[in-house]
């Protein structure tokens, strides 16, 4: 029998000994480790970006700064942002200019009437007295496209690349064009009506249908109208009559769109197949004698929509913003001691502004910082996702939101 020595023991012993407390020692830096990685990623607020990256939702407090920017448009004229460009249309043409104001480009297109309209991406322009529609972005005119006869309205949908233009006509009492930004503005919907006349319309962001909302004459009383088609065709599938005329319609998912006018609030849902159990109109909201009416309404695709009610003597300055999510449930509602006169809704968030202040609120409604002026303002849009313009009668601010730290 092989015989070990006493010495070789105690020799295996303290490598195994030895082998243990680097263990031990490995597995206490582990943990330090891991427990400064989990407080830096809450101290530093990194952790907020992260469940952002995963879809949550997180709430966030900013900060509201405000830059005076000069400028000089000729004569009357009309202002509007988009794609961190402040668009100007006066009596010269079309003048883009950057977030600080600095000139950028020009255009030379002279408009009547203007209504320019902002989006995420551009600025739309269109003019009762003119047959064209055209786009604006940072680098100037991004697409133009002229029609038959004077432009009545002009609509981007959110989530697609296509514009509805309804014009007047000779012939009909309407016409109207849904045509492909990213295809050439090529046509890819064109229709006239004989009875209806169309005043607006919106795309689902799934491109499966579309509404027009207008009216037309039965005896001497108008009945509102929305008619739905296909986008695989063109063909309607469902039409409904109502009392009111809805001036205001907006696909807030798919199958569901918000419509609004000063009396009225419902949600429509219409599924573009054979099967209807799942249609239905909902209203939300109806006046009553001497009460509130709606001021202003946006939708923000597939997250809800934000409606300003009020008096409708304009001097009140009472109002209460009520907040519904992307099923048409009531959400929040939220009193304010002055008149908030105009919503609008950015890529993720809203902006709601009154005479006086111009609120930053998120995707679900929750205030997240407040702007101040001691003029009052006239328009409030987004240049970006962190800058808003805000126009006051005597003056252009630029505003920033930014998160605190």
């Amino acid at each position: 029998m092989k015989k070990v020595s006493k010495e070789k023991n105690i020799n295996i012993s303290e490598k195994v000994q030895m082998n243990k407390n680097k263990r031990l020692v490995g597995l206490i830096v582990l943990i330090v480790t891991i427990v400064l990685v989990i407080v830096l990623f809450f101290a530093t607020g990194f952790y907020k970006t992260f469940f952002e990256f995963l879809g949550f939702e997180v709430d966030r407090e900013y900060t509201a700064e405000g830059i005076a920017v000069s400028f000089n448009p000729q004569g009357e004229y009309m202002i509007s942002s988009a794609d961190n460009t402040i668009i100007i249309c006066d009596e010269n043409g079309i003048t883009g200019y950057d977030n600080s104001g600095t000139w950028k480009w020009h255009n030379d297109v002279k408009y009547v009437s203007p209504v320019l309209v902002s989006y995420n991406d551009f600025v739309l322009i269109h003019d009762s007295e003119s047959k064209c529609v055209s786009a604006f972005n940072s680098s100037g005119i991004m697409w133009s496209k002229t029609f038959d006869h004077c432009v009545r309205n002009a609509v981007a949908h959110d989530g697609t690349t296509f514009v509805s233009v309804i014009t007047d006509s000779e012939e009909y009492n309407s016409e109207i064009y849904i045509i492909d930004y990213s295809e050439n503005s090529k046509d890819v919907f064109s229709g006239k009506f004989v009875d209806e006349y169309i005043v607006s319309s919106s795309i689902s962001s799934d491109c499966s249908q579309f509404v027009l909302s207008g009216f037309y004459s039965e005896g001497e009383q108008a009945k509102g109208v929305m008619m739905f088609f296909k986008m695989s065709d063109g063909e309607v599938f469902s039409t409904e009559v109502f009392d009111s005329i809805y001036p205001y319609v907006e696909y807030v998912d798919n199958d569901l769109l918000v419509a609004a006018n000063s009396d009225s609030l419902i949600t429509v849902a219409k599924t573009a197949s054979i099967d209807t159990k799942d249609d239905k109109i909902t209203t939300l909201w109806s006046r009553a004698v001497d009460s509130d009416v709606v001021i202003s309404i946006d939708t923000l695709l597939k997250e809800g929509f934000c409606v300003s009610f009020g008096s409708s003597d304009e001097n009140s300055e009472k109002s209460k913003v009520v907040f519904y999510d992307k099923k048409g449930v009531l959400s929040e509602t939220v009193e304010y001691s002055e008149r908030i006169k105009n919503i609008k809704a950015g890529k993720d968030n809203f902006i709601i502004s009154s005479n006086n202040s111009v609120y930053l609120l998120s995707k679900s409604f929750k205030q997240q910082s407040e702007y101040t002026s001691l003029s009052d303002v006239e328009i409030a849009e987004f240049i970006n996702s962190e800058r808003v313009l805000v126009q006051m009668k005597s003056r252009l601010m630029i505003v920033s939101f930014k998160v605190k730290k």
